[in-house]
């Protein structure tokens, strides 16, 4: 083969080689592009669909161990809902999410899917014990007679049958640890019975002294000491979870694996 046939072979060979490499490059570079592109997109719909219902619900959810003024549970309801379906039971996280994106966190967040699965442990397993604690607590405070002597004179002077629960409401949030924010109204009405009082003896033992004493007698049962035992808990994890799922929203890149990618 002559020098100048050589030449042309190498350049001819070069140039499909050259040619072949570009197009394995750029078919490289294009699938990389559609790749990035689905991830971000799985990531949105992870953001959206997944993680940001899971903050709204982890703050619902928690409410459920909190009280304050008006929403005060009602013993005889307490007891009913022991009777029937309860909702406790049958709780799943993944139903107030998309199901499979919620399935597909372990995949990418698996330390956060670790920490919702103690959340829902926590909730069927000591939401029932918080829950009966909360009735034994109130089951003590209703069977107090000071505080039947207080509220049948809440009634009397002021008139009004429907303020008959109120001391005993009171007592239940300090007990459980709750300051005055949670019962302005509350602290309010008794703020004005005791300055009233104090015109005619000022250093008569007022309506407030017996209902704040009687908080820090009931803050001491059994009941009332688990229930705020496991409301701490609930919070800590609660927070945690939060937490995790605020760095999260805030990242531009999905790690980890998936079939959906």
């Amino acid at each position: 083969m002559s020098p100048e046939t050589s030449s042309v072979l190498q350049q001819f060979i070069g140039t499909i080689l050259g040619g072949l490499i570009s197009g394995i490059i750029g078919l490289w570079i294009e699938n990389k592009r559609r790749a990035n592109e689905r991830r971000e997109k799985h990531f949105q719909e992870l953001k959206e669909r997944c993680l940001t219902p899971l903050k709204v619900e982890l703050s619902r959810l928690y409410n459920c161990f909190e009280y304050s003024e008006g929403s005060i549970p009602d013993v005889d309801q307490m007891e009913e809902t022991l009777k029937s379906i309860r909702w406790w039971d049958y709780y799943s996280l993944k139903n107030c999410c998309d199901g499979i994106l919620f399935e597909d966190l372990s995949n990418h967040f698996p330390e956060l899917a670790k920490k919702l699965a103690e959340v829902e442990n926590g909730i069927k397993q000591k939401y029932p014990e918080f829950y009966k604690n909360i009735l034994g607590l109130l089951r003590e405070i209703y069977s107090c007679m000071d505080l039947e002597k207080l509220s049948h004179e809440v009634v009397t002077s002021s008139g009004k049958q429907e303020l008959q629960k109120l001391p005993y409401d009171v007592v239940f949030l300090i007990a459980l640890g709750y300051a005055e924010e949670r019962w302005p109204n509350a602290y309010s009405f008794f703020k004005k019975r005791d300055d009233l009082a104090h015109e005619v003896y000022p250093k008569a033992r007022t309506e407030m002294d017996i209902i704040r004493e009687l908080g820090k007698r009931y803050s001491e049962s059994g009941n009332c000491r688990r229930a705020k035992e496991i409301r701490n808990d609930m919070k800590k994890l609660k927070e945690e979870c939060t937490r995790e799922i605020d760095v999260i929203l805030y990242k531009k890149e999905l790690k980890g694996k998936c079939k959906y990618i």
